[in-house]
């Protein structure tokens, strides 16, 4: 509900409240399992900051009942190669509002981050990626505002 209350505010803010939007659940965040609903700081607290910081940006540290970074990678990049890419190919811009881990999980694909280095990409509240790609769909140009 915050991703889509965010895109509610942009298309708001930029005066197109009625653009077509769509919805899928392969951009939801991260499913935290046994940890969801939890205090964070209160887990850091239980498994400690080294631990912590692999649960939360680990690329392959399973949490129990929930996804690795790895599993939202593979779901994010499905619906980005399947719906979004071919928008892009045949011209059209798309504004993507989804949350920190599907965004980092793309973000990986587009930029080519190694595994090792992907825990490392902080993404900032409010930032704006804006990427330029080729006819082949490869990036070549970014921006952040």
């Amino acid at each position: 509900s915050r991703a889509k209350e965010t895109l509610d505010i942009i298309l708001e803010t930029l005066g197109v409240k009625h653009l077509p939007t769509f919805e899928n659940e392969a951009l939801n965040e991260r499913d935290y399992g046994n940890f969801t609903g939890q205090n964070k700081w209160e887990i850091e607290k239980k498994v400690g900051n080294e631990q912590f910081f692999k649960l939360r940006r680990g690329w392959d540290e399973p949490i129990p009942g929930g996804e690795t970074l790895k599993d939202v990678y593979e779901r994010v990049l499905l619906y980005y190669k399947e719906h979004i890419l071919p928008k892009l190919l045949a011209g059209k811009n798309v504004l993507i509002s989804a949350h920190g881990n599907s965004l980092r999980a793309l973000i990986k694909y587009l930029e080519n981050i190694s595994d090792q280095d992907i825990p490392d990409l902080e993404l900032e509240t409010g930032d704006v990626y804006i990427y330029k790609l080729d006819d082949k769909g490869r990036v070549v140009g970014k921006e952040v505002r």
